[in-house]
């Protein structure tokens, strides 16, 4: 379980990028329309995008 925020406007975490994909989110695009991370203030719009990549490519490394 991972709860690290990605997006703090959304409440989006880790977890919910997971699921995204999970449930046949295959881009970056796709994620973000789905969770809406990054449709707010966009703060987070780099380190969310980078966290999506991670998750599509089965980068993200969780400890």
């Amino acid at each position: 379980m991972n709860n690290n925020k990605v997006c703090g406007c959304f409440n989006v975490a880790v977890d919910d990028i997971i699921e995204a994909k999970s449930k046949g989110c295959k881009s970056v695009k796709e994620i973000i329309n789905k969770t809406k991370a990054t449709k707010a203030c966009g703060r987070c719009k780099v380190k969310a995008e980078i966290t999506i990549l991670k998750v599509l490519l089965n980068r993200l490394y969780i400890k």
